[in-house]
């Protein structure tokens, strides 16, 4: 009889430092996909930023001074270029978020219990 207790006190202790790992482990997955979040609304930000300034220049009209014109032109060169950056790290975002996603949805689905033991409590 004392075995058997010492023995379901032995298994407990296991499954409740399963279940903190579970937990710390949801806790790190919830702050990276935070952190990614923010990164993505930041490029998003920028990303608009840069495309209303685009547009901004693109209203401009060039003065008689053809040394404006090519400045004009540099600008909307160098915010378009910096438009395609900010759409290919917004895409690179995207993606790591999914694999993020796809990486705590197979953790959920290897471990039954665990949605249940980190969410449900």
């Amino acid at each position: 009889m004392e075995a058997d207790i010492a023995d379901l006190r032995s298994k407990l202790k296991e499954d409740e430092k399963e279940r903190l790992k579970a937990a710390q482990y949801g806790l790190q997955l919830l702050e990276s996909q935070s952190e990614l979040q923010n990164q993505l609304d930041k490029c998003r930000n920028e990303m608009m930023t840069m495309t209303e300034n685009l547009y901004e220049s693109m209203d401009l009209k060039p003065s008689g001074n053809s040394g404006a014109l090519e400045d004009n032109t540099y600008y909307t060169d160098l915010l378009q270029l910096k438009l395609e950056n900010l759409n290919k790290e917004n895409e690179s975002s995207k993606s790591e978020l999914s694999i993020q996603r796809r990486k705590a949805l197979f953790e959920s689905q290897r471990n039954p219990g665990y949605r249940a033991k980190t969410f449900c409590k």
